[in-house]
């Protein structure tokens, strides 16, 4: 599904490498069409759909190429989804391609408008939890109100990253998709971290999950560290434990993994990992903690309260202008199961997986611009 945005579009001209060449196009679509136009340049259709159903009614035996003209603008897609019916031949190739100032942006993302941010003093939930000194800077979207309308279906749960999590050992819907991401002028925004940049280190193993006897409810054993007063200190500042993750190489430097905190002992100072390491715990490995919105306290950070639909960020320079951007989609923004499909001078952005997956052969991507994408740029199997 498409519809078309009147909101800016972001300024992705110093990207280009290639000037767009001119082509002559059998098909149209333009974010001031209508798809119960005819497809022609004076009566264009709005949505890539629209396009598809066309060429798929086309003979294409008989022609020596068949061209869509997608005119400069942003596109809101979920998912493109070019079958065999779509595809050309070895006489006849399809080509899908740009025209017009600018870019042509396929979007599978939100565009969040700067002006739909409020201080976020209006939410005091919120702000209880921010530092003083930086309450001022924190600014909040609500993505449940008009006009975005969304769900938590839309925005999702935080899931483990890294290759080597063990959440799939545990009870419960533990792992999933990757989580919806905010870009900023198509700058990935970090989750509001600590320390904010590099890591810091694990102090003493106190238990060994891996080493250790399963629960009473059959599941793996955690790890159990043992922190500084420093970082205790911190910890109880932080008011929705379960929110925090932990990301870090707890045996080996090419070993990554992720885990919510299962628990804080500020007694004791025991800080147990929901998730066990998968080759085991040690004193001095590197880690970092994520998503905490206590944390949230420099420019490029962000948080996204999930049960309230909330996202909030450090107000940048120049935030005004900014192009503001949420992967949501979490199919690739373009599917090609065909042959001789070519996609020219197209930007794609904003899906929370891959941006394009190709399965056919005598396929092409020229002169294409792939950002704030959360899983591969592009994958391709296939001859040519």
């Amino acid at each position: 599904s498409s519809h078309h945005s009147q909101q800016k579009s972001p300024n992705c001209s110093t990207w280009a490498h290639t000037e767009k060449s001119i082509m002559t196009g059998d098909i149209y679509v333009s974010t001031t069409g209508n798809d119960s136009n005819l497809g022609t340049i004076e009566s264009p259709f709005l949505s890539i759909d629209r396009a598809l159903q066309e060429v798929a009614s086309m003979d294409k035996s008989t022609c020596s190429q068949i061209v869509i003209c997608i005119e400069s603008g942003l596109y809101n897609v979920n998912h493109i989804d070019m079958q065999s019916i779509h595809g050309g031949n070895y006489n006849c190739e399809v080509i899908f391609c740009s025209y017009g100032e600018g870019d042509t942006i396929l979007n599978a993302g939100i565009e969040l408008s700067s002006n739909d941010f409020i201080q976020v003093s209006n939410y005091p939930s919120l702000s209880n939890r921010i530092k003083d000194n930086i309450k001022d800077n924190i600014y909040v979207l609500d993505l449940k109100s008009a006009p975005y309308n969304l769900t938590s279906s839309d925005w999702g749960n935080i899931y483990p990253i890294g290759t080597y999590n063990t959440a799939g050992r545990y009870n419960g819907n533990n792992t999933g998709p990757m989580y919806s991401e905010l870009f900023i002028d198509n700058q990935r925004q970090t989750l509001a971290r600590f320390p904010n940049a590099g890591y810091i280190k694990t102090g003493q193993v106190i238990q060994l999950g891996r080493e250790s006897a399963n629960q009473s409810n059959g599941e793996p054993a955690f790890d159990i560290y043992k922190v500084d007063n420093a970082l205790a200190s911190r910890i109880d500042t932080w008011q929705n434990l379960n929110d925090v993750w932990m990301y870090g190489f707890w045996q080996y430097d090419w070993a990554d993994g992720s885990t919510p905190i299962h628990t804080f002992d500020s007694e004791n100072n025991y800080l147990t990992a929901s998730y066990q390491s998968f080759f085991g715990a040690k004193e001095g490995a590197d880690y970092f903690f994520y998503n905490c919105l206590e944390e949230l306290d420099i420019a490029g950070e962000w948080f996204l309260d999930r049960e309230n639909g909330l996202v909030c960020i450090y107000k940048p320079i120049n935030f005004e202008n900014s192009f503001i951007n949420l992967s949501i989609s979490q199919s690739s923004v373009i599917s090609i199961n065909s042959n001789h499909i070519t996609l020219k001078d197209i930007t794609l952005m904003g899906s929370r997986g891959n941006g394009i997956e190709i399965s056919g052969n005598y396929n092409k991507i020229e002169n294409c611009k792939i950002l704030d994408i959360g899983g591969h740029a592009v994958i391709i199997n296939g001859t040519h």
